[in-house]
């Protein structure tokens, strides 16, 4: 799989947010309700949102679990891209803006790699979120590693991917144009339960559970919603980049078709199955 540029991401992330929101909020709020169950937000020392993206999940932490946050409690969010980074930078000053009290004012947004938080102490953390980043990196496992290298014994961390999603098998098109290519799925391991519960513990995580979410995520055309996964989703979009005008033409056509193959009705939903796994530093 290629991956995408940073200015891929820059290009996707003002509207990464609100395209993501409405099918992300369920497993976002089952991951930091499972996380808080293992250790209480109320005794954190530090938080990382990790693989940030524009900060949805550091946003419905402060919402729902904020008043329990002890003032001592380091709030951070880390992602590999730049423009990530800016539109958390635009959440937290304008959540200062309407709030100077908010929780928002102690997050401090950098840039950092999932795969090498060197920056970050060792057993320094006590909990890390990471929503839907390590499996579409390079190296999952290394992810782990250095997420386990960070949290404090007896820290948590908490994991989401995807086990199977229509959006998805909507880009399965385009191998009949070039059979070289696949979908920008992410690690396999990390689509299975099995598999995700398997990495983590091979990390050190012990205790691990999961938990499967299924989301819908709605849309309004076939037409629309394919040229939203063609020029806004950064590892398709780099797959693209090979791609001659006439060939995205005709794989615009066939995803069209496949959607309608998948889910007739327009307006519709297309469906799929969040993996959210939870698992402790010992």
């Amino acid at each position: 799989m290629e991956e995408a540029s940073a200015e891929q991401w820059k290009l996707a992330a003002e509207s990464y947010e609100k395209g993501s929101k409405a099918t992300t909020a369920k497993p976002t709020a089952t991951l930091l309700e499972r996380v808080n169950a293992r250790l209480p937000f109320a005794e954190a020392s530090g938080i990382l949102d990790n693989g940030c993206g524009p900060g949805p999940y550091m946003a419905r932490l402060i919402e729902t679990y904020g008043g329990d946050i002890p003032p001592s409690c380091a709030l951070t969010c880390t992602d590999w891209a730049p423009a990530m980074i800016e539109q958390v930078g635009h959440a937290k000053e304008k959540a200062v803006k309407l709030d100077p009290t908010s929780l928002w004012a102690r997050v401090d947004a950098r840039v950092l790699d999932a795969m090498d938080l060197s920056a970050i102490p060792d057993a320094s953390l006590s909990h890390v979120l990471a929503g839907w980043v390590y499996h579409m990196t390079s190296d999952p496992q290394k992810c782990l590693t250095e997420t386990h290298r960070v949290l404090k014994p007896g820290g948590v961390l908490g994991v989401t991917s995807w086990k199977e999603t229509q959006w998805l098998a909507a880009m399965a098109p385009i191998q009949k144009l070039d059979p070289s290519l696949r979908p920008p799925v992410g690690s396999p391991e990390f689509a299975s339960p099995t598999g995700l519960v398997k990495a983590l513990e091979a990390a050190g995580f012990a205790g691990v559970e999961l938990q499967e979410v299924p989301v819908d995520l709605p849309f309004q055309s076939h037409a629309l919603f394919t040229d939203v996964l063609m020029t806004k989703m950064p590892p398709l979009v780099a797959l693209l980049a090979r791609f001659g005008p006439e060939q995205k033409d005709e794989l615009r056509h066939l995803m069209i078709e496949e959607m309608r193959a998948l889910c007739p009705e327009e307006p519709g939903a297309l469906k799929g199955v969040a993996l959210v796994a939870v698992g402790r530093k010992e």
